[in-house]
């Protein structure tokens, strides 16, 4: 991503959701001897680390019942292929922890039928990605019915090499996602949600994502909706609230029969109270 700040917030989502993929692959062994730094390779330091941090917190894991709602791409447009808006669906849902789907929808955009199709695939939001040359418009917003529609008839209409159109794609699905959740035009230069009047201009943007200053409206306009974000927490955090899932290796399994020792134990250190004086 060419934007350092948010660039940022993407770093800490997948160091995240890293640690959620690690501890299900976690080795088994995990007490065995650990060699000194000085000795290993880029690898295997990195490699350490992980193994550290997982027999501190056992990864991460998300509480039940949290994530609540989605929002669905609609995707019935063939000049893009199909992964490349994945990627960046994928990336949004990674960074607001919310559930975004991807589905295929062939056929023109039919307005009278929005709601029906919305209600259909159970989105609490959706975003069509048509192919409709009937259809002046290059997209349309309808926030307070919970609908958008990005028409890839209009924004190949100056015949752009399929490089180009690729990324007009990839702002599309930034730009859609944020105006359809409350986000208005932005005046910082790196930000996706520049003023755009014609596809030409979706080429001069310099970001490919928007800047962190819609991200609360975003997220306040998703909870409205239904929409909310997965809370996710240590494996050792959870154990301590008493939510934690069964362990699925032996990071885990060791962190949950200490803490359990713990709790059963009682404080160590319990705080005295001295009796009022008399």
């Amino acid at each position: 991503m060419k934007l350092l700040a948010f660039a940022t917030t993407i770093t800490c989502a997948a160091a995240l959701f890293a640690g959620t993929v690690a501890a299900t692959n976690a080795p088994a062994a995990a007490n065995r001897a650990t060699p000194k730094k000085a000795t290993l390779t880029r690898d295997q330091r990195k490699a350490l680390a992980q193994r550290n941090m997982m027999m501190r917190t056992g990864g991460f894991v998300m509480r039940p019942g949290t994530q609540l709602g989605k929002v669905v791409y609609v995707n019935g447009q063939k000049r893009v292929p199909q992964d490349v808006i994945e990627k960046q669906t994928a990336l949004l849902s990674e960074i607001l922890r919310v559930r975004i789907e991807v589905v295929p929808g062939e056929g023109a955009f039919v307005l009278k039928d929005v709601s029906q199709r919305k209600k259909a695939l159970g989105a609490n939001a959706v975003i069509f990605f048509a192919d409709d040359p009937s259809l002046e418009d290059t997209m349309l917003v309808a926030p307070e019915t919970g609908w958008a529609v990005v028409n890839f008839a209009a924004i190949t209409r100056d015949s752009p090499d399929p490089a180009r159109l690729q990324k007009r794609a990839i702002r599309e699905t930034w730009r859609s996602f944020a105006h359809l959740l409350g986000a208005a035009n932005s005046n910082e230069p790196k930000c996706v949600l520049r003023p755009v009047s014609s596809p030409g201009d979706l080429d001069d943007l310099f970001a490919e994502c928007f800047c962190p200053e819609p991200l609360d409206k975003i997220v306040a306009n998703l909870k409205a909706i239904g929409v909310e974000s997965a809370e996710i927490k240590t494996y050792r955090q959870a154990c301590i609230e008493g939510w934690a899932p069964a362990p699925t290796n032996e990071f885990q399994k060791a962190i949950c029969e200490q803490v359990k020792a713990d709790k059963e134990r009682g404080p160590t250190n319990p705080i005295t109270i001295p009796p009022p004086k008399k």
